[in-house]
């Protein structure tokens, strides 16, 4: 299970995709989006059929990322956090490609400043972190992403010493959870 506040929100009733920005700035939309995400997670946490739950996103709740967390933990799930992290300067590039919208420069200042200290809150509570660096080259990305798919394979690395199921692992775009249920 994947769950993801941008996918939700495009379900909004007022999502245009031909203006996304619009439906950020609206509030209500965010609310009722992350309402959705909170209601499925807490839905996936329940269902132990679930093998594995996936939460995308910035991470700079940390409030939040703490007590989904510990709910998974209570759940019986295994926990890992990956933060793949870049530097402003290549984000601020990167989103001046980006086709479907761009973020605005001051909320990219804002969550450079807040995502490596809400990693460095979360990560000691997670049974296993780990950094993959986007601003890497090509080559180094994927001796990373290599690392991180041995790690959950094998489930045992000096970094990473939980039991991961063999399962292959989407990796998204940002400080992501992943949550998975214990064999």
């Amino acid at each position: 299970t994947v769950l993801d506040l941008d996918t939700e929100i495009a379900r909004h009733p007022r999502f245009d995709p031909g203006n996304v920005s619009a439906i950020y700035a609206n509030r209500r939309a965010y609310a009722w989006a992350d309402a959705r995400v909170e209601a499925a997670y807490a839905r996936s946490l329940a269902d132990a059929s679930i093998a594995s739950i996936v939460v995308d996103g910035t991470g700079t709740k940390v409030e939040r990322r703490l007590r989904r967390v510990a709910a998974a933990k209570a759940a019986g799930l295994a926990t890992l956090l990956v933060y793949v992290k870049v530097d402003l300067e290549t984000a601020v590039r990167r989103n001046s490609r980006r086709p479907e919208r761009t973020v605005p420069l001051a909320a990219l200042q804002e969550y450079a400043r807040l995502v490596d200290r809400a990693h460095a809150r979360v990560s000691p509570s997670v049974g296993c972190s780990v950094v993959i660096d986007n601003n890497a080259d090509l080559g180094a990305r994927r001796d990373q992403l290599a690392f991180l798919r041995t790690a959950l394979a094998t489930g045992l690395t000096a970094e990473c010493r939980l039991p991961f199921p063999r399962r292959l692992l989407r990796l998204l775009t940002r400080s992501t959870a992943l949550l998975r249920r214990r064999p």
